[in-house]
């Protein structure tokens, strides 16, 4: 059995971006978001025992699908002037640290991320029925690709986590991973500034699924599809993995961050 892990990167990024303090090196490099980033990285190592293998994926700015489908996808965002501290400001850090500790990532025009993680997990899993994949992430549209194989770690506060499978889907919402994109369709996401049917929530969205209401979805039926096709992750991106360079080095969790701050002349 191999366990990989992959990292969603820009929401690690945000993550560390939002801590509540500044600090710099003599040199006047930026060092609170990588020094949160590297605490984060090394978190999501130690939740997973026997770790085999790890990948960060990130976003590019460049123009994907659903930004084609619905010309308000993700609008509500916040914007950045140019010049201005923001978290894409420390991406060169974050990748200079990730080269250092042999951490392997992702980054493909075109395609969103979360396209990536699903294409990556899923071709894992694929190689042997006894493969694991682990997404590190609190983003909730990967609940639908939880199954036997496939879970999700949400780093909490201090260094608490959860690991969630399938089976706690079910418990927690009402709803199957497989039910989830209808379930997420019915009720919007505003973090995506997409649009659900008003006034349908998670309560009524698992009872609209499971039958339990009368509800005439007909009249939605465009904007359903449409938020089908949005929430709906690709698990075929074309780009071939090469899961040998996912390199993982079992002594990242030793490496203090002052040995890495100096190798990368921060």
């Amino acid at each position: 059995m191999k366990k990989l892990v992959v990292i969603d990167g820009h929401n690690f990024l945000w993550r560390a971006y939002s801590v509540p303090f500044e600090f710099y090196s003599k040199k006047n490099t930026p060092l609170h978001v990588i020094s949160t980033y590297l605490k984060l990285i090394k978190r999501a190592v130690s939740s997973i025992n026997n770790l085999d293998s790890m990948v960060v994926v990130f976003d590019t700015d460049t123009a994907n699908d659903n930004s084609k489908l619905l010309k308000d996808y993700k609008a509500n965002r916040r914007k950045f002037l140019k010049g201005e501290d923001c978290p894409y400001s420390h991406l060169p850090y974050v990748k200079k640290v990730l080269d250092y500790l042999n951490i392997g990532f992702l980054e493909v025009l075109n395609i969103e991320a979360d396209d990536i993680i699903a294409s990556v997990v899923k071709t894992f899993c694929k190689k042997s029925s006894a493969n694991k994949s682990y997404i590190v992430s609190t983003d909730s549209d990967f609940y639908q690709l939880l199954d036997k194989q496939t879970f999700i770690v949400k780093l909490k506060k201090g260094d608490d986590y959860e690991i969630i499978n399938h089976k706690h889907i079910k418990d927690r919402l009402g709803v199957s991973p497989k039910q989830y994109v209808e379930f997420k369709s019915l009720m919007g996401d505003t973090a995506d500034n997409i649009k659900g049917i008003p006034g349908v929530g998670p309560v009524t969205a698992k009872k609209i699924i499971c039958g339990d209401v009368d509800f005439n979805t007909k009249r939605y039926k465009t904007m359903l599809a449409l938020n089908k096709k949005l929430i709906t992750l690709n698990c075929d991106c074309e780009k071939q993995w090469k899961f040998r360079n996912f390199f993982y080095n079992k002594n990242i969790t030793n490496i203090s961050n002052r040995e890495i701050f100096k190798y990368c002349d921060f």
